[in-house]
């Protein structure tokens, strides 16, 4: 079974907020690196999630009034994390259950990573595919057809 950290890049870049940061340059730090979301640390322990998503519902669109506006506002607090080790199947029963689309990747020194839906299903169906070849190559063995 395919696992999370088979997911992650073998050099991770963890991009980070913190809860006091403004808004508006957590915003702009997703839009430069052309990432959905940010992990919010304090003191290096996690304390939510900030998501391209969350910005678009949770923030005024008129700039003076953005401007005061902090991470920690618009944030969604958790501090629920999949492990390296889970399997994408089990996370991504999580995030439906959940309604997430981005979920902190941590392990017993701290954070490791993001995963995405999009990710998570790819693998799935990739896994999929993959299990119904060796399906159909089985049957054509079983029955003696070439495929």
């Amino acid at each position: 079974m395919l696992t999370i950290k088979q997911l992650l890049p073998t050099t991770p870049r963890i991009w980070s907020v913190t809860p006091d940061m403004p808004i508006a340059d957590a915003t702009a730090l997703m839009a430069r690196q052309g990432i959905e979301s940010l992990l919010v640390l304090e003191g290096g322990a996690l304390r939510g999630m900030l998501t391209t998503e969350d910005c678009a519902t949770n923030v005024p669109t008129q700039l003076p009034t953005t401007q005061g506006i902090r991470v920690r506002a618009v944030m969604r607090q958790t501090t629920d994390a999949v492990r390296p080790e889970a399997t994408i199947a089990a996370c991504a029963q999580w995030m439906a259950t959940a309604h997430l689309h981005h979920v902190p990747v941590m392990d017993a020194d701290g954070p490791v990573g993001i995963v995405s839906l999009s990710e998570v299903t790819r693998a799935l169906v990739s896994q999929l595919t993959e299990q119904e070849f060796l399906v159909t190559q089985l049957e054509n063995y079983i029955t003696g057809r070439r495929a």
